[in-house]
């Protein structure tokens, strides 16, 4: 007579204890483009969610275009990144996850945004080695965005701009001014999000004769 007891491998087999995971599918400019409970076989960047952010989704109480996707310097998370709201993304500044552009421009900067109050507008330019870099496909990234932020408090957005890299490979980029806030730098903030590896400002003032 056959033995019908377990052997001990099939037993744990049978009594593991199966924890669910979900995941957020999303692509190069951090947009969400599905959720699921498995693993997809797709090209797409994936990150782990929790099953509350899940069942938002799933049960369309939150759109993926409400939410974006995040680089995050915590050493904790394996992905690397992390999903956020929109409407909470200001808050963000405080933890890293966006880089604040406040350095003086040097040799290396590869990106270097200027404040130009005499004209009114911000003046973006791309260096050489950074528009290389695009050549050589180093940048997954086709948009570049900057936000800008009261001095006082990163959580009070008063503008965004969305730049084409494509734009600054071929030439400087020039955005006017929205409003007087942007005339006091000494009252605002400028930040993006980490694409390059280095950011500089640099401030044209105007000084009355």
């Amino acid at each position: 007579m056959e033995d019908d007891c377990l052997s001990p491998e099939e037993l744990e087999a049978a009594t593991r204890k199966i924890i669910p995971c979900y995941y957020a599918y999303y692509n190069t400019l951090g947009e969400i483009t599905a959720v699921s409970n498995s693993l997809l076989d797709r090209s797409d960047l994936f990150l782990q969610i929790s099953y509350e952010v899940f069942e938002q989704f799933v049960m369309c109480r939150e759109q993926f275009k409400d939410w974006v996707v995040n680089r995050t310097k915590n050493s904790a998370n394996e992905f690397g990144v992390e999903i956020v709201s929109k409407a909470n993304q200001a808050r963000t500044f405080r933890n890293n996850m966006f880089e604040r552009i406040n350095s003086t421009p040097i040799d290396d900067s590869e990106i270097v945004v200027h404040w130009d109050q005499y004209n009114k507008k911000w003046i973006f330019v791309m260096s050489d080695s950074a528009r290389q870099r695009v050549y050589d496909n180093e940048i997954g990234t086709k948009n570049l965005s900057f936000f800008i932020t009261y001095a006082s408090s990163f959580n009070f957005l008063i503008r965004s701009v969305d730049i084409q890299i494509s734009q600054l490979v071929s030439d400087k980029v020039e955005i006017p001014f929205q409003s007087d806030k942007e005339l006091k730098i000494e009252n605002i903030n400028l930040a993006t999000k980490h694409v390059f590896d280095n950011y500089a400002l640099s401030v044209w003032k105007e000084y009355e004769q």
